[in-house]
Protein backbone atom coordinates (compact mmCIF):
# COMPACT_ATOMS: atom_id res chain seq x y z
CA UNK A 1 0.00 0.00 0.00
CA UNK A 2 2.95 2.18 0.77
CA UNK A 3 4.25 2.31 -3.37
CA UNK A 4 1.17 3.58 -4.34
CA UNK A 5 0.77 6.09 -1.52
CA UNK A 6 3.57 7.66 -2.92
CA UNK A 7 3.22 7.69 -5.79
CA UNK A 8 -0.19 9.38 -5.20
CA UNK A 9 1.48 12.14 -2.87
CA UNK A 10 3.76 12.56 -5.58
CA UNK A 11 1.06 12.89 -8.35
CA UNK A 12 -0.56 15.91 -6.15
CA UNK A 13 2.97 17.42 -5.91
CA UNK A 14 3.65 17.72 -9.69
CA UNK A 15 0.15 18.95 -10.08
CA UNK A 16 0.46 21.48 -7.44
CA UNK A 17 4.18 22.65 -9.23
CA UNK A 18 2.72 23.09 -12.61
CA UNK A 19 0.59 26.37 -11.41
CA UNK A 20 3.38 27.31 -9.46
CA UNK A 21 5.82 27.13 -12.01
CA UNK A 22 4.07 29.10 -14.44
CA UNK A 23 3.51 31.96 -11.90
CA UNK A 24 6.89 32.29 -11.08
CA UNK A 25 8.53 32.38 -14.74
CA UNK A 26 6.04 33.69 -16.46
CA UNK A 27 4.95 36.34 -14.04
CA UNK A 28 7.47 37.03 -11.79
CA UNK A 29 10.07 36.38 -13.39
CA UNK A 30 9.43 39.32 -15.95
CA UNK A 31 11.62 42.00 -15.52
CA UNK A 32 9.63 45.13 -15.58
CA UNK A 33 11.60 47.83 -16.20
CA UNK A 34 13.94 46.44 -19.04
CA UNK A 35 11.67 43.63 -20.39
CA UNK A 36 7.96 44.27 -20.52
CA UNK A 37 7.66 47.74 -19.67
CA UNK A 38 10.27 48.24 -23.10
CA UNK A 39 8.30 45.93 -24.97
CA UNK A 40 4.90 47.72 -24.22
CA UNK A 41 6.36 51.39 -23.95
CA UNK A 42 8.77 51.27 -26.91
CA UNK A 43 7.92 48.19 -29.01
CA UNK A 44 4.37 49.43 -29.24
CA UNK A 45 4.69 52.78 -28.96
CA UNK A 46 1.77 54.11 -27.18
CA UNK A 47 4.01 57.44 -25.98
CA UNK A 48 4.63 60.40 -28.31
CA UNK A 49 2.56 62.69 -29.98
CA UNK A 50 0.94 60.52 -32.09
CA UNK A 51 -0.31 57.62 -29.24
CA UNK A 52 -3.77 58.91 -29.14
CA UNK A 53 -4.32 57.86 -32.91
CA UNK A 54 -1.53 54.72 -32.83
CA UNK A 55 -4.03 53.34 -29.47
CA UNK A 56 -6.96 53.84 -31.68
CA UNK A 57 -5.71 51.42 -34.77
CA UNK A 58 -4.52 49.39 -32.12
CA UNK A 59 -7.78 48.88 -31.05
CA UNK A 60 -9.70 49.12 -34.33
CA UNK A 61 -11.39 45.90 -36.24
CA UNK A 62 -9.63 44.82 -39.61
CA UNK A 63 -11.85 45.40 -42.48
CA UNK A 64 -11.41 41.32 -43.51
CA UNK A 65 -13.13 41.04 -40.46
CA UNK A 66 -15.88 43.50 -39.97
CA UNK A 67 -17.09 42.11 -43.49
CA UNK A 68 -16.74 38.61 -42.30
CA UNK A 69 -19.03 39.46 -39.03
CA UNK A 70 -21.68 41.49 -41.30
CA UNK A 71 -22.14 38.31 -43.35
CA UNK A 72 -22.28 35.55 -40.42
CA UNK A 73 -25.32 38.80 -38.96
CA UNK A 74 -26.62 38.63 -42.45
CA UNK A 75 -26.90 34.75 -42.35
CA UNK A 76 -28.12 34.86 -38.38
CA UNK A 77 -30.80 36.71 -39.33
CA UNK A 78 -32.13 34.32 -42.35
CA UNK A 79 -31.47 31.35 -40.24
CA UNK A 80 -33.95 33.21 -37.61
CA UNK A 81 -36.12 33.56 -40.13
CA UNK A 82 -36.47 30.62 -41.81
CA UNK A 83 -36.85 29.08 -38.39
CA UNK A 84 -39.72 31.17 -36.83
CA UNK A 85 -41.45 30.02 -40.95
CA UNK A 86 -40.73 26.31 -39.86
CA UNK A 87 -42.14 26.77 -36.73
CA UNK A 88 -45.32 28.59 -37.76
CA UNK A 89 -45.91 25.89 -39.64
CA UNK A 90 -46.23 23.10 -37.10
Amino acid sequence: MKPLTARLVSYKRFTDMVPMTIDQELLRGLDWDRGIRAALVDGLEVTGSDCIERSRQFLQEPPDVQSRREDFLKRLERLRLAKRELQSLF
